[in-house]
């Protein structure tokens, strides 16, 4: 994973992704544990402002200071026809993702998992409060 660009300013926004799963864990309030280094990041990005698949993507996990962060490209997709259905999808691409992860190569702290998004020229983060404790 490369050193996250936390500069660059990003448009929230809570309906256009949902990061659901770590390995075979749920997402939840509480922070999740990774119980192996390499693992899977999955849930889904459809941007409300275009409804279009494939827009690109990115996984970013900041620091508890907020401070400091890495980010990697979101190029697992997988196709998600349930969210295309309820998001009103203007298309049938895939919108899912299943996101290989090497987590060995984070400090140890807590962090925020985070999904930013490119459409229509301009930069958006989705942050549904998932949060990893690397030990």
């Amino acid at each position: 994973m490369a050193t996250g660009e936390l500069s660059v300013p990003l448009i929230a926004t809570a309906v256009s992704c949902n990061i659901e799963g770590l390995g075979n864990a749920p997402f939840a309030i509480a922070p999740l544990n990774p119980t192996t280094p390499v693992t899977t990041i999955s849930g889904w990005v459809l941007s409300e402002v275009s409804r279009k698949s494939g827009v690109p993507a990115q996984l970013r996990f900041v620091n508890e200071a907020g401070n400091d962060g890495w980010k990697m490209p979101v190029d697992g997709w997988i196709p998600r026809p349930d969210v295309i259905t309820t998001m009103h999808g203007v298309d049938s691409g895939n919108v899912g993702f299943m996101q290989k992860v090497d987590l060995g190569t984070l400090p140890r702290g807590q962090y925020h998992v985070i999904v930013t998004f490119q459409d229509a020229g301009k930069s958006y983060s989705c942050d549904k409060q998932r949060l990893i404790n690397i030990l």
